[in-house]
């Protein structure tokens, strides 16, 4: 479900995937309750009003607003921000701007992961190093995107999973071969990270992610720092490099409890950092 016109004064329409019914104002606020409902349309006019004012530029395009789109018809499962630049190649940011000047990308490090910890009142944020370089199979960058795809996947069935999935397996040949199962990798993911035994709905994580993914950008109109996200991370201005860091951290506590490891990617070719 997602706010398909944001300009309007009544919220204009509301798209429910995937069947592709559309759902008028009043059939919202009758499913999900007048003031849940106005109250997360005010929250997306209230940001896009400020973000029209600071537009994210990116080859060449200029986007002006966001839309948060929900799952399963309800509005606390999912809930991602999505601003039509998601698909733009990597190649782009370098030359991107906000409201005419360079950006810089904040990336919360292991972003899932570490909020998934979070609910099971585990820190895996500050002060903790890398989480997925914790597990024994993990020795190098192709080896840590293999880890981080299988996380992934075991946090959005809900924690533990019975086989390999096959788009994994596929990818990562060299890793998950004929000799190793689910089980090869699970085991040691357990022992490391045991609070993923305990069930927990992935979408609800989505949703806690894009929570605090939303109160980091609440906080940025609050500061005067534009920020456009991106899933796990957000696009500032180079010069609200260290208060944008400053500011994920704080968004991320309030609404999470800790405080989260960000990797800033300067966007010039500078090597990637860690605060």
């Amino acid at each position: 479900m997602e706010v398909r016109d944001f300009k309007s004064g009544q919220g204009g329409l509301f798209f429910y995937e995937p069947t592709g019914e559309i759902l008028k104002e009043q059939t919202c606020l009758h499913e999900f309750g007048e003031q849940k409902f106005r109250g997360e349309l005010q929250r997306m006019q209230d940001l896009n009003e400020y973000l029209s004012k600071n537009p994210l530029t990116l080859n060449g395009d200029i986007y002006r607003y966001l839309v948060r789109k929900f799952n399963n018809r309800s509005l606390s499962h999912g809930g991602r921000l999505y601003g039509g630049y998601s698909a733009q190649e990597k190649c782009y940011r370098a030359s991107a701007t906000i409201a005419g000047e360079p950006i810089v990308q904040l990336d919360v490090k292991a972003s899932f992961l570490f909020i998934r910890a979070a609910l099971g009142n585990v820190n895996l944020g500050e002060g903790s190093g890398d989480p997925y370089g914790q597990l024994p199979f993990v020795v190098d960058e192709h080896s840590r995107k293999f880890a981080k795809a299988l996380l992934s996947a075991m946090i959005s069935s809900g924690g533990t999973k019975q086989n390999m999935p096959p788009k994994i397996r596929n990818k990562f040949p060299e890793i998950v071969t004929k000799s190793t199962t689910m089980r090869t990798f699970q085991e040691p993911i357990l022992q490391i990270f045991p609070f993923l035994e305990k069930e927990v709905d992935g979408l609800h994580v989505m949703y806690r992610e894009s929570e605090a993914i939303l109160k980091v950008l609440e906080l940025g109109m609050e500061w005067s720092i534009p920020a456009w996200p991106l899933h796990d991370c957000i696009f500032v201005r180079k010069r609200d490099l260290h208060i944008g860091v400053e500011m994920i951290k704080t968004g991320f506590e309030e609404e999470i409890g800790f405080r989260p490891t960000i990797s800033v990617n300067p966007l010039d070719g500078s090597p990637e950092y860690d605060i």
